[in-house]
């Protein structure tokens, strides 16, 4: 409808369909910073000990990914995100600290760690929102396969249903609840050792820190809903660890000090990334791309993207357009 004229706006245009918009003179596209994210939830009760955790943040090749998956340029993600530079201080090289490929090293302490909880049949599942045709599948199948390759275990692509069903699961991402099938009649344990979840192609921040994707880290936030416990056995380790967390989060939310706040922030996100802690942020793509109508005015691509919608009151039409 868009590419016919139908439509004066387009928004979150996919790296892959920029080809479609080539050469018309009636529309334009146009590129901003990405405030996306793509993240795999861990489960942590089976992964409680974090040596298992840092062992699947250095078997994952990252550059690899990025070249593989983001043909349009990647970076990668921090705790909070980067287009609220005024609190996420973090850079580039700084995050590569802890998204390194290290094989040896992951090898290393995916031995060491202890497993209290074994995986079943020594599987590592990858939940996958739907199946083949699903846009998650490129993500999910890259991480099972390096991950296979790095640390020699079997992994397994689970398709899962976003509906609800009998026995569903229930995931909550976001402000949206999803009950997602189980194939399993009883629905504890859950099925996924990874539940992949977001494209990491588009998406903004309302500009506050522990919004967008901090939020997907913190125990009173969505991290608690089944990324970093089993809600019938919640593992000791992770309670402390949840405990410490939430008490760093409320100090910074109580600081009325910009720059001790700014502080505090870069120091959560350095323990998140210590721990690879509930969330693993995968690369996401360097820009994301909106089009516009030739007809449509007065509408300021610069204060255009938003989190919750896209939203400008001054917009209006041309006539002789």
């Amino acid at each position: 409808a868009f590419l016919a004229g139908e439509l004066d706006v387009y928004g979150s245009i996919s790296p892959r369909e920029l080809p479609e918009f080539a050469g018309l003179d009636h529309i334009s596209v146009a590129e901003f910073p990405n405030g996306g994210r793509s993240m795999l939830g861990m489960d942590g009760y089976k992964l409680h000990d974090k040596r298992a955790r840092q062992a699947l943040q250095k078997a994952f090749d990252y550059e690899g990914f990025i070249e593989s998956l983001r043909p349009l340029g990647g970076r990668y993600a921090a705790p909070i995100s980067e287009l609220l530079p005024h609190f996420q201080r973090l850079s580039q090289e700084e995050l590569k600290q802890w998204y390194r490929y290290d094989p040896k090293e992951a090898r290393a302490l995916w031995a060491a760690a202890d497993f209290e909880e074994p995986l079943e049949a020594n599987t590592l599942r990858v939940g996958l929102y739907g199946d083949e045709s699903s846009s998650h599948f490129p993500i999910n199948e890259y991480t099972a396969r390096t991950l296979h390759e790095t640390l020699d275990i079997k992994t397994e692509l689970l398709g899962l249903r976003a509906s609800c069903g009998p026995t569903p699961v229930l995931a909550v991402f976001g402000s949206v609840a999803l009950c997602v099938y189980s194939r399993s009649p009883d629905p504890q344990p859950q099925e996924w050792d990874l539940l992949g979840y977001g494209m990491g192609e588009f998406g903004g921040t309302p500009g506050l820190p522990y919004d967008s994707h901090l939020i997907h880290y913190a125990p009173q936030g969505y991290g608690f809903n089944n990324l970093n416990f089993n809600t019938q056995l919640p593992h000791a380790e992770i309670v402390e660890d949840s405990q410490t967390l939430t008490t760093m989060l409320l100090a910074q939310e109580r600081e009325m000090d910009f720059d001790a706040r700014v502080q505090q922030l870069t120091e959560i996100q350095r323990w998140i990334l210590d721990r690879h802690w509930c969330n693993w942020a995968l690369p996401v793509a360097a820009t994301q791309y909106y089009g516009f109508s030739s007809r449509l005015r007065d509408h300021a691509p610069d204060d255009w993207p938003n989190y919750y919608n896209l939203r400008r009151e001054s917009m209006w039409l041309a006539d002789d357009a």
